[in-house]
């Protein structure tokens, strides 16, 4: 008997021998789709995690192969460590311009395109002015130190809107040479894109792949690139995604928007990935095949005579040997319950760690309390999750578990978090003063808390995007220091 799952195993002569759900016959589609369609296309190809999209991205590619058509393969996953993927997406294009195009024409555009990558790459990277704030100060807060916390807000504030200003100021003279450098980028890519359809009669294609197990913010930068950056004719991307998981990403960087209608400006074509039985029989999943070829691959050949999976087929085998997966799992109920303990003990790193668990299994109002019993101990993790829980609700089942948004509570505690150098709760105080939750709206203060989270962020460039737009979309005259900033700060020091 085997525990490892069967290694993907592709015959370059026929790449879909051994694939399952009739997913032959889909991939038929999608290659037919792209050859005859000449805009920019952006396909989301729809399926659950484990469903074998990183799977039937290789069979394709392999296919395509055959058929002499080249096409990017742009693992996100693996790449998710870069601050911009930009970057990723322009060496991918050029590694394959380089190996298609060594003279002519073709070596020329690539040439072209190199060079305004470069140029858009160098802009994307200095776009983000720092503001000098003096965010180092803040330490550990507790409540002795409140009044020197306040001096500090007071002193970020006096200085804050003064950069502020003047980042702005920089951006807009600098908008237009922006703007064009990215014209002469676009206009690069579609020339290039244009020999590779002349060379092979197929778009420039890049399938991206495991892009809903990258960190949301590198995933969602990604989205957005594509849509601004790459839209271009004759370019196309196909992208594996769990649909459900992006939409959560949306969810935790932008907070309660609708999520599917922001997902759906990012494609043109939304599909699923063949895995549930089709009514008209065109892909059937063929789960009596995938049970049989796992039977034989784990080699489950004796017969069960005891227990209640006495039979020899090879679906209850499967039922069978998942025993002992299903035992190793229970195994961690142990550590559940001496984590409850420690909790019940005082333990504050056990109380979050414990809340963090019921907010998972959608218990959102036992999570809150253990959540404010940590953060009253000065856990800042746990003030984080408490005021975001505040702020934005929390999930429960049964409905009594449910936790209603409390804005000026979830201020209260965001703010401390964010005065402990949490980035998240400095991005979500911005957000705050953007759309005015729990405080006055005000653009100049949270350009400024919104550049603290950058700083503070290990890979700030969904942050960095946001303040760029910011800078470009805030008017001038509004942008001036205000005689007596309405700061986060002001309405929190009248709760704490």
């Amino acid at each position: 008997m085997r525990i490892h799952p069967p290694k993907l195993s592709i015959d370059e002569n026929d790449p879909f021998k051994n694939a399952l759900f009739n997913r032959k016959a889909f991939a038929g589609s999608l290659t037919s789709l792209l050859r005859n369609v000449s805009d920019n296309l952006v396909i989301l190809v729809h399926a659950p995690w484990g469903a074998g999209k990183t799977t039937f991205a290789h069979m394709w590619r392999a296919d395509l192969r055959r058929q002499h058509l080249n096409v990017v393969y742009f693992d996100a996953y693996a790449s998710d460590y870069f601050n911009d993927p930009f970057v990723c997406f322009s060496g991918e294009i050029l590694q394959l311009a380089e190996q298609r195009f060594s003279e002519g024409k073709g070596l020329l555009a690539r040439g072209e395109f190199k060079k305004s990558a470069v140029e858009v790459a160098k802009r994307l990277a200095g776009l983000a002015t720092k503001v000098a704030l003096k965010s180092a100060t803040l330490g550990a807060l507790d409540d002795t130190h409140l009044k020197e916390l306040k001096n500090i807000s007071s002193e970020l504030a006096s200085g804050i809107a003064e950069v502020g200003a003047k980042v702005v100021e920089d951006s807009i003279k600098n908008y237009a040479a922006e703007k064009d450098c990215l014209t002469v980028f676009k206009k690069s890519l579609a020339k290039l894109a244009a020999i590779v359809r002349e060379e092979q009669g197929f778009p420039l294609t890049i399938v991206v792949d495991e892009l809903d197990r990258c960190r949301p913010d590198f995933a969602l930068a990604l989205l957005e690139r594509i849509k601004h950056l790459f839209d271009v004719d004759g370019v196309a991307f196909v992208l594996l995604v769990n649909n459900h998981q992006i939409e959560n990403y949306i969810k935790r960087i932008y907070g309660e928007v609708d999520a599917h209608a922001y997902l759906l400006k990012f494609a043109n074509l939304f599909v699923e990935l063949p895995h549930e039985p089709d009514t008209h029989g065109t892909y059937q999943p063929g789960r009596q095949h995938y049970c049989d070829t796992l039977y034989a691959h784990y080699e489950l050949s004796q017969i069960v005579t005891d227990g209640p999976f006495q039979t020899s087929s090879p679906i209850g085998m499967l039922a069978m040997a998942q025993d002992p997966i299903r035992n190793a799992l229970t195994m961690g109920f142990g550590d559940v319950a001496a984590t409850k303990k420690k909790a019940e003990a005082g333990d504050a790193q056990a109380q979050r760690s414990l809340a963090d668990s019921l907010a998972s299994n959608f218990r959102g109002a036992d999570a809150l309390q253990w959540y404010q019993k940590s953060a009253n101990q000065g856990n800042v993790e746990a003030a984080y999750h408490l005021g975001n829980m505040l702020l934005f609700g929390g999930a429960g089942i049964p409905k009594e578990q449910r936790v209603e948004p409390n804005p000026p509570e979830g201020i209260r505690w965001t703010f401390r978090a964010a005065t402990n150098r949490h980035a998240d709760a400095c991005w979500n105080i911005s957000k705050d003063l953007q759309r005015g939750i729990g405080v006055t709206t005000n653009s100049i203060e949270a350009y400024a808390w919104l550049q603290v989270a950058a700083d503070l962020s290990p890979a700030p460039i969904v942050q960095r995007v946001h303040l760029n737009n910011m800078a470009l979309t805030m008017d001038s005259r509004s942008s001036s220091p205000p005689e007596r900033p309405d700061l986060a700060s002001d309405h929190c020091r009248s709760m704490i």
